[in-house]
């Protein structure tokens, strides 16, 4: 078998505006691996046209979609849609899931919800709190969300809120993602370290 092509496919979902601006996702994206042999490989995730053109496809077309690990070794960790594609490949041509390919040791994993509000920045730790509960009603156990607030320790209130309302991790796990400098900030240690202090308190 060889790869006969790569390139990126674009999906529109015509979500209405309304739900647009509660958060929904309108727009999806993938990378496509052809075959010859009539197999296609999809990663959920776009590779960018300059890398298409200068790594995926000088390294994949004509190729095996096989030695994923020695194409990881030599870049293709940068384009990770095109990796999950052959991943999908190697599944199909084995008719086999790739959890099971990779020696599984379960056939179910944990999930978790990642909330990210639309204008976080003004709502209080307390409506925050609010959305979670609502998510555990619907059966969800385990929650991220973002330190991204000026003042982290108001953060800390999130997790403090859902253990008063919920319970402790073993009714909702929280996990706080900080972004690196996404938030738009940075931390000294002295903050880093009191951040950490108060969320462990609570976790």
């Amino acid at each position: 078998m060889r790869i006969t092509n790569v390139d990126c496919v674009y999906v529109h979902v015509p979500w209405p505006e309304e739900e647009i601006r509660a958060g929904k996702i309108a727009d999806v994206a993938f990378t496509r691996i052809q075959t010859d042999e009539g197999i296609t490989g999809w990663g959920p995730r776009p590779v960018p046209d300059y890398m298409l053109d200068h790594l995926v496809r000088p390294m994949l077309v004509g190729n095996s979609p096989y030695p994923i690990e020695e194409y990881v070794q030599r870049g293709l960790l940068k384009a990770t849609g095109a990796e999950w594609a052959l991943w999908d490949i190697v599944g199909k041509a084995a008719n086999q899931p790739v959890h099971r390919m990779l020696g599984m040791c379960r056939d179910r994993i944990p999930v978790y919800l990642t909330l990210v509000w639309q204008d976080e920045k003004n709502m209080t730790p307390d409506q925050q709190v609010d959305d979670i509960v609502k998510y555990a009603e619907k059966g969800f156990k385990a929650v991220k969300v973002r330190i991204w607030r000026d003042n982290p320790l108001e953060d800390v209130e999130i997790v403090k809120g859902v253990r008063q309302r919920l319970g402790g991790p073993d009714k909702m796990e929280v996990a706080f993602d900080r972004t690196a400098g996404l938030s738009g900030s940075v931390w000294d240690m002295d903050t880093a370290l009191e951040a950490a202090r108060q969320l462990e308190e609570w976790e």
